[in-house]
């Protein structure tokens, strides 16, 4: 059996936080859009997550009571350490700078865009991009805003490994209790998904080619249901949000070779089949053996 669905201005591939975000936006702009997810549901890796989400200056964080002293001191210390990267030392005398001045005038709660930049460089031990840990930081605050409108609320500020300060926003129960963030918010990212009648998702649905027109650019998907039913859906643009490949446990290892053997807390989607069919049609890739590997798993 084959289906052909035409007219649709944006085709999404991966259902998890990031496309499901992709759709809100471009449903919102009045783009009509069509979800395609691999597994029987939705959520990928975000529906994993169990911390929170990292921003500074927002009513949330502000809100506390800053006591944070030795996180500041400590990380201002450990960027010595790099003194051959230009950005870090850059960020590190902004930030003492801003911190020195907050000493002589305590008001409010201490945090920076700076001080958000400074950890993130620093946790990832120099190697990150710093146009995008600049973006991320200058970001965030945004974002959680942003979810608000769709009814996630990220209302708790706590402390969290990698940052300075109380930074890390997680969502609260009825009860008031912390609860882990994905399991909360992804439902309320379908919702709002399925709120919109300008998207259509379709689950059970693998991505398996990249349309392309007659200039080479994207102009849809070939997809197969579960059943094997071929799929073809004429689109305007693609958006490749399947995630990574922390699930392949070969291609993990053949990208690190002395991570063979691991076990992984990955989604079992998270298989990387998206990024290759990126790859054949000439995409870029960047940092593929920088593989986070969980540190407190229980492997039963």
């Amino acid at each position: 059996i084959m289906a052909f669905l035409t007219n649709e201005k944006l085709v999404i591939v991966g259902a998890g936080g990031a496309g499901m975000v992709a759709a809100i936006t471009a449903a919102d702009s009045g783009e009509n859009g069509i979800l395609l997810e691999k597994q029987s549901m939705v959520g990928g890796n975000s529906a994993r997550a169990t911390g929170g989400m990292n921003a500074t200056h927002t009513p949330e964080q502000d809100a506390n009571k800053f006591t944070e002293n030795a996180g500041v001191d400590k990380t201002l210390k450990a960027a010595e350490k790099f003194a051959d990267n230009a950005r870090i030392i850059e960020l590190a005398q902004i930030v003492k700078t801003q911190w020195e001045n907050y000493q002589k005038e305590p008001k409010g709660y201490f945090d920076s865009i700076e001080l958000m930049q400074l950890d993130t460089l620093i946790g990832g031990h120099g190697i990150n991009n710093p146009e995008l840990v600049k973006t991320f930081a200058d970001n965030a605050a945004g974002a959680v805003e942003w979810l608000k409108t769709i009814k996630i609320d990220l209302s708790s500020v706590g402390a969290f490994g990698g940052a300075s300060v109380k930074r890390i926003h997680r969502p609260l129960n009825e009860e008031k209790k912390v609860v882990s963030v994905g399991a909360y918010m992804i439902p309320r990212l379908e919702a709002a998904c399925r709120e919109r009648k300008n998207i259509t998702i379709m689950i059970e649905t693998t991505a398996d080619s990249i349309l392309t027109d007659e200039k080479g650019a994207a102009s849809g998907i070939i997809a197969y249901s579960s059943e094997g039913d071929k799929i073809t859906i004429h689109s305007k643009a693609v958006i490749l949000a399947a995630g990574g490949f922390g699930a392949n446990l070969k291609m993990v290892a053949l990208l690190k070779p002395e991570l063979d053997g691991f076990m992984t807390t990955n989604a079992a989607g998270i298989t990387g089949e998206r990024i290759v069919m990126g790859q054949e049609l000439g995409a870029a890739v960047v940092d593929m053996a920088q593989i986070q590997i969980h540190p407190t798993v229980q492997a039963d």
